[in-house]
């Protein structure tokens, strides 16, 4: 790029004689700095000094500057000569000219453009190649006056979108708001690139819109620049993407990740009309039972079914979800009556999704859990709304299961307590502040110790020795149960070795959680802690309830066969309170039955349910424990009964191992004295 020369006298009068229009255009101050005498005449200038005082860049919009800074870079970089049409506004009227440009530097080493005017039917390659372009492109260009809308000019693909017809530009939008908002926009930055929805000889399309402020060439007028790109393609690409992201492929419903978008649309609905929104959340009883039974196959169908059963009772408004898994959601908007109205839909639902499946010669009835949550009554965000629905959901199923909750303020509280509890009882396990406590099992022929139960007791620092009915539960909920199970096991048998090492024929006897039961390990780790521990099976014996019991899962059956064969008991804990079937407690082989203390408390009141449940256990050829004897008439029933053990606060308390260990010796005392007698 050369440095722009001094003009002497001689030369400038050459300069002056050249019929081509000449001028030097300073490219960071938008003035024109020297100009010929036909490039005043371009110019419509009088003068140079009146010429140099005019601000180019006033007015001049983005595309022309971006033009401008691209020719300061290809001249900087490569000293380019570059031609082209340009239409000029001398005295605000349009003039098109065709203009050589180079670069050349300033006195002080700016850079400047030296321009020169040639006749416009000259045509360089670059001109008709860029004529051409404009004519086969498929981008749809067209020239719109700024003030009254009209189309100004369309290129063939622009033409061949709206039918030839230059009509006015805001016609071309499906939704005024979206011609509103780029004119908007236009006005406000002087371009815009928007993605709308346009009508077109096609019907409907997606255009991908730029759109830039310029001046129409003709007139001079303030016009628009429009640019489109039909991605309608592209546009129905990512709906159905979208689509797919938000739809169950199973049911067809829209699922989990749908939720958000959808409930929040409800509300600010339901927010501009003053309406309320009942949020339902389903979950399905004992799914994996269902699955683990019948197979994936039949679980798949239940839950299409599940589904159209659902629809089958919404209403217009409603919308129905399925979050996943064995899980459901019903969106409910009404009027009023929220209160009133959404139980008996939850009460409808439940009687709706009480269905009842074949299984070889029986039957499983399927039930599900409902927890409601109402807009604006119990919360107006939707994060906040769906956890109070999941926490009236929950405790839903620990009422029982196959029933309904209406979200409370307590349920928060409740549960934010066991977050509390929750995050202790981890900090617990890490500090040792769990401690195993052994309650007696006594022979009701001479009150012998025979057994001892294995008790788990939580001493916390802060809050003492919480009953185990306030983190059991947690524990189960939380998968804790699993490390704090093994801690159980490990210490029982254990300590149920050295007492067996001091002589005492004894049994130890330890719950068994269904999560624990549910691993499909777990016997290889009863396995591995009676090797561990050198304590023979069958001096082992552990308790399941009768839920577990009843459970055909495949997991808990090869668990308790497995356990078997290594010689431990199975026992029934908590029996007679709940349905127990016959032939299936013969399917597993239990060994023991203790009979819920709930039945022996009651003595003698219900002798003869508590006989007949006795008369069961020995029909079926078991030991008979009786729990929860507390005075010397319960433990001379349960004796003349013909149970085989007691236990029970007359016979002891749950008490740490030093205690049970000195409980043993003391029998032991008592023995030999009997023996020297």
């Amino acid at each position: 790029m050369n440095q722009l020369p001094a003009v002497t006298t001689a030369g400038s009068a050459l300069l002056e004689r050249i019929s081509s229009a000449l001028w030097v255009y300073d490219l960071d101050l938008g003035h024109v700095v020297w100009a010929n005498a036909a490039g005043l005449r371009l110019w419509h200038a009088k003068s140079l000094t009146e010429l140099s005082a005019r601000n180019l860049k006033r007015g001049m919009s983005p595309g022309v500057a971006r033009r401008l800074d691209q020719y300061r870079s290809d001249f900087v970089q490569g000293d380019a000569r570059i031609c082209e049409r340009w239409t000029l506004y001398p005295g605000g009227k349009p003039q098109q000219v065709m203009v050589r440009m180079s670069g050349v530097r300033l006195s002080d080493d700016r850079v400047a453009l030296f321009c020169e005017s040639y006749d416009v039917d000259e045509q360089t390659p670059d001109t008709r190649r860029r004529s051409d372009a404009l004519l086969h492109t498929p981008l749809m260009i067209s020239l719109i006056d700024a003030e009254s809308g009209d189309t100004l000019y369309l290129n063939p693909a622009a033409h061949d979108a709206y039918d030839n017809r230059k009509g006015n530009f805001a016609k071309r939008f499906e939704r005024k708001r979206d011609h509103r908002g780029l004119i908007a926009s236009l006005k406000k930055a002087g371009e815009v690139q928007q993605t709308v929805q346009i009508r077109t000889t096609e019907g409907p399309r997606w255009h991908e819109i730029s759109a830039r402020s310029c001046l129409d060439p003709v007139t001079g007028r303030s016009a628009f620049l429009i640019s489109e790109t039909d991605v309608s393609r592209l546009r129905e690409a990512e709906e159905r993407a979208r689509q797919a992201a938000t739809t169950d492929a199973l049911t067809g419903l829209p699922n989990r990740m749908a939720v958000a978008p959808l409930l929040e649309e409800l509300i600010r609905h339901a927010q501009k009309r003053g309406r309320e929104i009942g949020l339902l959340f389903i979950d399905i009883d004992q799914f994996k039972t269902i699955n683990d039974l019948l197979g994936h196959t039949s679980g798949d169908s239940l839950l299409k079914d599940i589904a159209e059963r659902l629809k089958a009772l919404a209403r217009p408004e409603d919308r129905i979800v399925r979050l996943g898994g064995d899980e459901f959601l019903y969106l409910a908007p009404r009027r009023s009556g929220m209160e009133a109205e959404m139980p008996a839909l939850a009460n409808e639902i439940l009687s709706s999704l009480s269905i009842t499946l074949p299984f070889g010669e029986r039957a499983i009835t399927v039930t599900s859990s409902i927890g409601v949550a109402l807009y604006p009554q119990h919360a107006v965000t939707e994060p906040t709304l769906m956890q109070c629905a999941d926490l009236a959901m929950y405790e839903a199923k620990g009422a029982g299961r196959n029933a309904l909750r209406i979200f409370r303020p307590q349920m928060q509280s409740a549960f934010e307590e066991r977050l509390t509890m929750a995050a202790d009882l981890r900090q617990s396990m890490e500090e040792n502040h769990f401690e195993v406590y052994y309650q007696p099992r006594v022979s009701t022929r001479d009150h012998a110790i025979v057994g001892a139960e294995a008790l788990l007791r939580w001493n916390h620092p802060r809050r003492g020795m919480v009953p185990p009915n306030q983190f059991i539960p947690l524990c189960e909920e939380t998968g804790l149960i699993r490390g704090l199970g093994l801690f159980v096991l490990t210490a029982a048998l254990r300590q149920l070795h050295q007492w067996q090492q001091a002589g005492h024929r004894m049994s130890m006897s330890v719950n068994v959680s269904q999560r624990q039961l549910a691993d499909a390990d777990f016997a290889a780790l009863v396995e591995d802690v009676l090797a561990e521990t050198e304590v023979a099976g069958p001096s082992l014996e552990l308790e399941l309830t009768e839920t577990m019991i009843l459970e055909e899962s495949p997991v808990l059956q090869a668990n308790m066969n497995r356990i078997r064969r290594a010689g431990v008991r199975l026992s029934l804990d908590d029996f007679g309170t709940g349905y127990s079937n016959l032939a299936r407690l013969r399917q597993v082989e239990i060994d023991c039955l203790k009979i819920d203390r709930s039945l022996i408390k009651t003595l003698p009141d219900n002798a003869a349910v508590t006989n007949m449940v006795v008369a069961i256990a020995r029909l079926m050829d078991v030991k008979v424990v009786a729990e929860g004897v507390e005075t010397p008439e319960q433990a001379a029933w349960v004796r003349d009964a013909h149970c085989h053990e007691i236990q029970g606060f007359l016979f002891g308390r749950p008490m740490p191992a030093a205690q049970f260990t000195a409980v043993l010796q003391r029998q032991r005392d008592g023995e030999r004295s009997e023996t020297a007698a």
